[in-house]
């Protein structure tokens, strides 16, 4: 090996550190507090930059609403409830509101107990008006929603639907053991089939076909 090409990975390597000290400043600027332990050690120089570049892209995301986010970044808006007369059109709506959030890397899961009016209801007055931290696009975090969480005019009590809808007998049996006093809600078949055609993160997709 030659002196340039010995001198090439010396710097290489220098810059890398000094990244990754800046990196690790900023993210304890933002925290206002030292970050305990050293995130990423075990590895090269390069998983531990990938490492930091990755907290760092989350401590320093914007807060904002994703109705805000979407319109800022992508210049979409959510067309409003009563803008959508027929079953079509919201149906329609509702699956380029999900592409166009899949697009900011914004998931859903477990949506298969909700009619089309019920979910799109929840991401324009639940989901889309919350604050949340706005990731930058490339920096592959996923933000993932479990509709289960959420109660609708489909499924007034939140705290069932798991239970009723997603939970295998194991998963029942095991809530009826550790809570033996709550009522098991019955388990019944999902109304709809919509989980299984969502998108997903593009790292996932080949996994999944």
């Amino acid at each position: 090996m030659d002196n340039s090409s010995t001198n090439d990975e010396e710097n290489d390597v220098i810059e890398r550190v000094l990244h990754i000290a800046q990196l690790r400043a900023e993210v304890e600027k933002v925290a206002g507090s030292p970050i305990v332990g050293e995130g990423g050690v075990g590895g090269n120089l390069e998983t531990q930059e990938a490492f930091w570049e990755h907290i760092h892209a989350f401590e320093t995301a914007p807060l904002m609403s994703l109705n805000d986010a979407l319109l800022e970044r992508r210049g979409f808006r959510a067309l409003p409830l009563e803008q959508l007369a027929t079953d079509e059109a919201l149906h329609t709506a509702l699956w380029k509101l999900l592409h166009a959030l899949a697009s900011m890397r914004v998931f859903f899961h477990c949506s298969d107990h909700l009619s089309d009016r019920a979910f799109y209801c929840l991401l324009l007055n639940e989901v889309l008006t919350a604050e949340t931290q706005i990731m930058p696009d490339g920096s592959e975090w996923n933000c993932r929603y479990d509709m289960t969480e959420f109660a609708s005019e489909d499924e007034p009590e939140a705290n069932e639907i798991y239970l009723k809808y997603y939970a295998d007998d194991a998963e029942r049996e095991y809530w009826n053991h550790q809570f033996p006093d709550d009522t098991m809600p019955g388990k019944a078949e999902r109304p709809y089939d919509r989980d299984r055609f969502l998108p997903i993160p593009p790292e996932e997709q080949e996994s999944h076909t």
